[in-house]
């Protein structure tokens, strides 16, 4: 496979359940998908090379695995479209966006989750610090290339909106920002918020809301 770059570990794959329980101890996939899956990397050049791929949230990388070790794809500026899980995901910076279409909206869709630990309890209570060695831990050892990661830590989604307009990318955090996008829709934006429960931080409320602003 080209333009790849080594992970530096390399490990036995003994489940690939998002989460599971083990020995009483919690296991939490930071992978988008459940296991990795026959993938398209279309480059630029008009290259197509067919691999097994997941997508890693905490280091948004495209992975795949290679006799037991994890490689990342790289030089992610030559790539055109990963087509991933019937789905399309364009490079853009250092991280992958989803390209989720509906009807005649199209959203871009950033998948990024960052992980927390509760720290170790003390008798003054937790340890922040120890939280945060642990995590760094983790990743400086490569062990947040494994499909799962075991002990007390959970994911905290942060993804990410954006909007292509005249080959631009804009990101959507609120209100503010589809007011910008679609002047003089202000009220039509507030409507259908309140009338549908739409929230501005799930993909599909979201591209709900595209879809009505693009077609009334």
């Amino acid at each position: 496979m080209a333009y790849i770059k080594n992970c530096l570990l390399t490990i036995t794959v003994l489940n690939l359940f998002l989460t599971h329980q083990v020995h009483g101890q919690i296991k939490t996939s930071h992978y988008l998908y459940a296991e990795f899956e026959s993938a398209v990397v279309l480059f630029k050049s008009g290259v197509a090379e067919e691999v097994g791929l997941n997508y890693n949230t905490l280091t948004e990388e495209m992975v795949y695995r290679q006799q037991g070790t994890y490689f990342a794809l790289d030089q992610t500026g030559t790539i055109d479209t990963v087509f991933l899980h019937q789905k399309r995901f364009i490079p853009h910076e250092d991280f992958f966006l989803e390209v989720m279409r509906k009807e005649q909206a199209t959203l871009l869709v950033r998948h990024r989750n960052k992980l927390i630990n509760a720290g170790t309890s003390t008798t003054f209570g937790s340890s922040q610090t120890n939280a945060i060695d642990n995590i760094t831990n983790i990743i400086s050892t490569g062990k947040v290339y494994d499909l799962v990661i075991a002990g007390d830590y959970k994911l905290v989604p942060e993804n990410g909106f954006y909007l292509m307009v005249d080959g631009q990318y804009h990101r959507i955090t609120g209100t503010k920002d589809l007011n910008r996008q679609f002047p003089g829709r202000d009220k039509d934006i507030r409507d259908f918020i309140r009338a549908n429960k739409i929230k501005i931080n799930q993909a599909e409320d979201l591209i709900n809301l595209l879809v009505y602003l693009q077609t009334k």
